[in-house]
């Protein structure tokens, strides 16, 4: 119960630290300070403020609960370097310089910051790994899709121009749900206001060149959600320090490549030998699926942590793939 109060005694400094804006450090201190005073003048059972007690109660406050309940702020280093006000919490609680309360806040602080970046940056390269081949089997497939799905070939061109959002609308849909859950909700409603406006006109514009026709409403809407998606990168940059994996990409990028010709002579020939356009699609868009997988396990382009966020199968797929010894760790 005494190292209940006095955990929350901490975590109210904790809180007036990391919330507060240039308030004077005795007004801290007077809060640990009389907290102290009163469990050793009024608790039913005091206990010795000594070096043990200290450790007691930095063990409870640090790394049990209080400070980083889920484990995935502070960093195994940052409590190292933590270690040594172990024994000094009880000098601070009878009338030291509080210094350990600054030095925590400034650790979660940073631990905080550091894993938003580690989000963000595991989301977009999630959104790469799933929309880079996308786009470049879409690309490849386009007449294939057109004709199986809406039996006009073609609606190619305009189909081969719309593969391009793919890529961009998983940077748009990442980086929106970053700056949502930052609660700047209004950063991408606006950015999306900007991008509409410019898709209505560019296509007064682009449908009306007789060249491109519907084909023009279809680079209207890729500049849209282009638009959009660079918008919300320069905020998640601006708001984060966030940079883009180059390594990462091109993996995918590479991968995809390889992918894009195997879906292209897998098409090929199965249309030749069964003259199905379906069954030669279908086929084709496992081929890529296969390959794909292959190559980006290969070359490290998709890590345990990956597979591992996959519904239903993740967890079996990796304890296989870890047995094929076919799994790297990638960091988020």
């Amino acid at each position: 119960m005494l190292l209940l109060l006095l955990g929350a005694g901490l975590i109210a400094v904790f809180q007036t630290f990391g919330w507060g804006g240039g308030n004077p450090p005795t007004r801290y201190e007077k809060i640990l300070h009389n907290v102290g005073d009163m469990l050793k003048e009024i608790h039913y059972s005091p206990k010795k403020f000594d070096d043990n007690f200290s450790k007691e109660l930095f063990k409870k406050f640090l790394t049990d609960r209080y400070v980083d309940e889920n484990k995935n702020i502070l960093l195994q280093s940052d409590i190292q370097n933590l270690r040594k006000f172990e024994t000094k919490l009880d000098d601070e609680i009878m009338g030291g310089t509080v210094l350990f309360v600054p030095a925590v806040s400034e650790a979660h602080s940073q631990g905080k910051r550091q894993l938003l970046y580690r989000r963000t940056a595991g989301g977009f390269r999630l959104a790469n790994i799933v929309t880079v081949p996308a786009f470049v089997g879409v690309w490849i497939l386009a007449e294939p899709l057109s004709i199986m799905l809406y039996h006009a070939p073609q609606a190619a061109p305009a189909v081969r121009a719309l593969s391009f959002s793919i890529v961009l609308l998983g940077v748009h849909q990442v980086s929106t749900g970053v700056l949502q859950g930052m609660g700047r909700t209004f950063i991408p409603v606006g950015n999306m206001t900007v991008s509409a406006a410019a898709k209505v006109a560019l296509n007064w514009v682009l449908t009306a060149v007789p060249a491109l026709g519907i084909i023009g409403a279809a680079w209207a809407t890729v500049a849209d959600i282009g638009i959009a998606a660079l918008l919300n990168i320069y905020y998640v940059r601006r708001l984060t320090g966030f940079a883009l994996d180059g390594r990462a990409l091109a993996k995918s990028v590479l991968s995809a490549a390889v992918m894009g010709g195997a879906v292209f002579v897998t098409h090929r020939f199965i249309l030749a030998a069964s003259h199905s356009n379906n069954l030669a699609t279908f086929l084709a868009i496992g081929a890529g699926v296969v390959v794909y997988s292959l190559c980006m396990l290969c070359c490290g382009g998709i890590g345990e942590r990956d597979i591992g966020m996959v519904p239903l199968i993740g967890a079996p797929l990796r304890i296989v793939l870890k047995r094929l010894r076919l799994l790297r760790t990638v960091d988020d």
